[in-house]
């Protein structure tokens, strides 16, 4: 690592802030499922090296999925959902999409997957949703419906115009942004919604935004217990 005041090691050669320098790739290579991928050297935790100088960096913890991790892709224009689908690589949605946004993409992906000659159970489909739950399901979109039309708003509002997959959300109104953009109600209500998500898109993680500004704490940590006590469990079971 090369800083503008710092560098590592001392001996490293190169131009202030020119910052951080790749560790050379092992050249053997390795094999994995019939693709041929280069694999760094067999890794040594720094103070186990004794008097070896390291001249790079070590990013601590390793990650567990050795040579890779799994790889999510994001993406709304059906190019690169099509292409994330062709390279095998899992597909997570916005949440600013709504559900019908999200089953439009993940039947581009699944139409790819199949004609790359690739299997649905090789890849996850990764869907984020706003969550917010109480125990009366009124009361939920009461408290969650302001501040989620601030975030939208504000999302709207610094959006280019590149984001032309924005209109949509633009012109939901509050009961359809609530019941088409977002996990919100009764833990029952919540429940029924993710069921319905599983079934139709076949999703296999849900990433939950909890927090948006003007909500209270309360509320929010009393959301999160409610996920966890009551929908978490019930779909385990």
């Amino acid at each position: 690592y090369i800083g503008e005041h710092l560098r590592f090691p001392l001996s490293a050669v190169g131009e202030p802030g020119s910052g951080w320098r790749r560790e050379p790739l092992d050249a053997t290579g390795l094999s994995v499922s019939g693709r041929e991928l280069s694999y760094v050297r067999p890794y040594i935790d720094q103070w186990r090296r004794g008097a070896y100088a390291p001249q790079y960096l070590p990013l601590t913890p390793q990650p567990l999925q050795m040579p890779l991790p799994p790889g999510w892709v994001r993406g709304s224009r059906r190019e690169i959902v099509e292409w994330a689908a062709q390279k095998g690589l899992s597909l997570a949605t916005s949440s600013l999409e709504t559900d019908d946004e999200i089953r439009t993409r993940i039947a581009w992906y699944t139409e790819t997957l199949e004609a790359a000659g690739r299997d649905l159970r090789e890849v996850e489909v990764v869907v984020a949703r706003e969550v917010f739950l109480h125990e009366d399901g009124d009361q939920a979109r009461e408290i969650a419906l302001p501040s989620l039309r601030r975030h939208i708003n504000a999302v709207l509002a610094e959006a280019s115009q590149e984001h032309g997959d924005l209109a949509t959300l633009a012109s939901l109104d509050d009961d359809k942004l609530l019941e088409t953009c977002a996990l919100v109600g009764s833990p029952a209500e919540v429940l029924d919604r993710l069921k319905a998500l599983q079934s139709e898109v076949g999703m296999t993680h849900l990433v939950c935004r909890m927090f948006l500004p003007g909500r209270s704490h309360a509320d929010v940590v009393n959301s999160i217990r409610l996920l966890a006590s009551q929908v978490h469990t019930r779909l385990l079971a």
